[in-house]
């Protein structure tokens, strides 16, 4: 027996074409599960407010290498490199490692060790401080 699970930019129109091209090609129902997404409660995704994590950088042998995503739509070009993030004004921006700025990112977890157990209310309580802050 074989299936398929479908649980990525699902939407319920989507599902009724996916359903209804299966029964026009002679598949039953049964044969798909789809996955609850985003799409099915409120069709925000990351790229609704442009926020994604990527890999910028690897470590290997030694030595830093650029890592980025260069696809068609340019828009969703990764940044390249290492990065720190320094507050300008009532904004923060990304920057390359070695430029000047302090950066305000601590290293939480590094090769698998807990390096700060930092309890959500004084996380809560630090982002409450930057709340008319921007970022670009």
């Amino acid at each position: 027996n074989i299936g398929l699970l479908w649980g990525d930019g699902l939407n319920y129109h989507k599902i009724r074409d996916i359903l209804f091209a299966m029964k026009s090609n002679g598949w039953a129902a049964e044969n798909i599960i789809f996955g609850m997404g985003g799409g099915l409660h409120s069709s925000v995704t990351r790229d609704t407010q442009r926020n994604a994590f990527k890999c910028s950088a690897q470590f290997r042998d030694g030595q830093w290498f650029d890592i980025f995503k260069n696809p068609l739509d340019s828009s969703k070009k990764s940044k390249t490199g290492r990065f720190k993030l320094v507050k300008e004004k009532n904004s923060f921006k990304t920057i390359p490692i070695d430029a000047c700025g302090d950066n305000v990112l601590q290293t939480v977890f590094k090769n698998g060790e807990l390096l700060i157990d930092e309890k959500f209310e004084n996380i809560k309580s630090r982002t409450e401080q930057y709340s008319n802050y921007s970022s670009y």
